[in-house]
C-alpha cells in the first residue's frame, strides 16, 4: 500500500528524473541538433533510455517539452535582468551585459538560445502547432515592451518595437552561436546597446 510518505517520495525522484533528461539531452541538442538520438541522451544523463520513455512519449515530446521549458527560463532572465532597474536604458544595459559575459565565458546559459535556433533550423514543429504562441514571442514580446518603454523616455531609438526586439534577439542568438564554434569572442555590451539605445556610454 502506498503511503503519503512514499507518494512524495516518488514524486522526488520523478522531478530528479525529468530535470537530469532535460539538462542533458538540452546539451545535447544545443551543441549537436535534433539529430541526436534518445540513446545519446540516455548515456550521457547515465539513465536507461526506459527511464526517458517513462516521462516522454517520444522525441519530439521531449522536444516540446524543452521548447516550453526554455522560453520559460529565457523570459526569467530577461525580468530578473529588467527589474535590476528601472528605466528602460538601465534595463538594456543589464541584460546586455549579461549576455556579453555568457558569450564570453561561454556559459551554459549559451544553450536556450542555440537550443531554440537550432530547433528552427530543422524545422521542427510542435506538436499541437502552437509553436509561435509558446516561445518566440514570449522572448520578443518582453523586449518589445521594454523596448516600448524606452521609446516613451525618450531613449530607445524609434521604430516598430517588435522589429527592433527582433533584431535584438537575433543578435544575441548569433553571438551565442558565434562563441559556439570554441572561437574565443568578447563582445562589449556597449555594440549590443547601439541596435536600441539613442546614446550609448
Amino acid at each position: 500500500m502506498d503511503t503519503a510518505e512514499n507518494k512524495r517520495s516518488v514524486s522526488k525522484y520523478e522531478k530528479y528524473d525529468v530535470e537530469k533528461i532535460t539538462i542533458g539531452a538540452l546539451a545535447l541538442f544545443s551543441w549537436k541538433g535534433l539529430a541526436v538520438k534518445i540513446d545519446e541522451i540516455a548515456i550521457a544523463c547515465g539513465i536507461s533510455k526506459g527511464l526517458i520513455y517513462n516521462h516522454y512519449q517520444s522525441k519530439d515530446d521531449l522536444i516540446a517539452d524543452l521548447i516550453l521549458k526554455v522560453g520559460a527560463e529565457c523570459n526569467r532572465i530577461l525580468l530578473d535582468c529588467a527589474v535590476i532597474d528601472e528605466t528602460a536604458a538601465g534595463k538594456f544595459h543589464s541584460i546586455s551585459d549579461f549576455v556579453c559575459r555568457i558569450v564570453s565565458e561561454v556559459s551554459y546559459e549559451i544553450e536556450y538560445p542555440l537550443f531554440v535556433l537550432q530547433a528552427r533550423l530543422s524545422g521542427f514543429e510542435m506538436l499541437d502547432g502552437s509553436w509561435d504562441s509558446t516561445y518566440t514571442p514570449n522572448v520578443v514580446l518582453s523586449i518589445a515592451q521594454i523596448i516600448a518603454q524606452g521609446q516613451n523616455e525618450g531613449t530607445v531609438i524609434q521604430g516598430d518595437p517588435n522589429q527592433l526586439a527582433f533584431a535584438y534577439w537575433c543578435t544575441i542568438q548569433g553571438l551565442c552561436s558565434y562563441a559556439a564554434t570554441g572561437i574565443p569572442i568578447s563582445p562589449e555590451s556597449i555594440w549590443l546597446n547601439r541596435i536600441v539605445l539613442k546614446e550609448v556610454s
